[in-house]
């Protein structure tokens, strides 16, 4: 099994907010493009992340060499060849940008769609990284969604992530057939509504053997917004969440979930057992994890958590 996100980045302002710089990262076997990244800022508009920012909407390049992705070069040479860039806002003024970078390789699939209004107010595909899912991605360029109506549309209406662990079955996944036939296992959607004119849903499609993360989590506040409860998510081993995190409470600024949840700002987990983001017998093989917060209006609506 290998992993279809390569590198994972959070890029964050300098104290005058005039640049972004790197604040973490999981980047593996990647060394030499970590050191490059350290030495990097990018100002608004520059690069992916810059672009992020100025546009306030996740970007996915599908080509960086052909792109204005700035890194271009250190990303040939470590075998890149896509980035997804995820900015986080409250309100105007930009927390962080979120920074997913993968490599195509013939033995790996998966997928990462960008979903936007048209103009029939019906969602429609802006762009999307397939890898070798040819056959899926002709399709999902012919394929709206109206709101409630499979998972982008169900993300659109109800402004909250969702987890499908059953991609097979088309009451989950309306593409089901077709992600059947190239072993389509799990279905993540995330929202980025930043406002009424600017709404998107996010989907990471897993395959099976190179899945976007091992273990996908979803947390959000309680009613009285005094404690994180687990909402929903999916493992390759383990397969009842529910019943682990059924008596947990998270409190604001308790462990790597609670701090998201304090600063707003996503974090990366290089001991995740320690961080308090594993609580059962898988711990000691997760090794990497990611938590981003999805922020409304300043508020935050969940948070979604890829362990790796």
């Amino acid at each position: 099994m290998k992993p279809f996100i390569k590198i994972v980045e959070i890029w964050t302002p300098t104290p005058d907010r005039k640049w972004l710089t790197l604040a973490d990262g999981i980047f593996g076997d990647y060394g030499l493009f970590r050191a490059h990244s350290e030495m990097c800022s990018f100002g608004y508009d520059k690069g992916l992340p810059g672009k992020a920012w100025s546009q306030a909407r996740p970007i996915i390049i599908t080509d960086l060499e052909n792109s204005y992705f700035l890194r271009k070069q250190e990303a040939a040479q470590a075998g890149l060849t896509a980035g997804i860039a995820v900015p986080i806002f409250a309100g105007e003024y930009l927390l962080a940008v979120t920074v997913f970078l993968c490599g195509d390789n013939e033995h790996q699939a998966s997928a990462i769609e960008l979903w936007g209004k048209n103009e029939e107010a019906k969602l429609a595909l802006i762009e999307g990284y397939f890898a070798s899912l040819d056959n899926f991605a002709w399709q999902s360029r012919r394929v709206t969604f109206s709101k409630e109506v499979g998972v982008p549309g169900r993300v659109w209406k109800s402004h909250m992530p969702e987890v499908i662990a059953d991609a097979a079955n088309p009451a989950n996944f309306l593409r089901a057939k077709l992600g059947f036939d190239i072993g389509i296992s799990s279905v993540v959607g995330i929202p980025a509504i930043f406002d009424s004119s600017r709404e998107y849903v996010l989907t990471f499609i897993s395959v099976k053997g190179s899945p976007i993360a091992r273990r996908i989590e979803i947390w959000s506040p309680d009613p009285a917004k005094q404690s994180l409860r687990f909402h929903s998510g999916f493992c390759d081993q383990v397969t009842d969440l529910n019943t682990i995190y059924a008596d947990t409470c998270i409190e604001r600024g308790e462990g790597m979930l609670g701090n998201v949840w304090l600063t707003g700002c996503p974090g990366i987990s290089h001991t995740p057992a320690e961080d308090g983001l594993v609580a059962d017998d898988l711990a000691h093989s997760l090794n990497a994890g990611l938590v981003m917060p999805i922020i409304e209006r300043g508020y935050l609506k969940a948070i979604v958590v890829f362990l790796f």
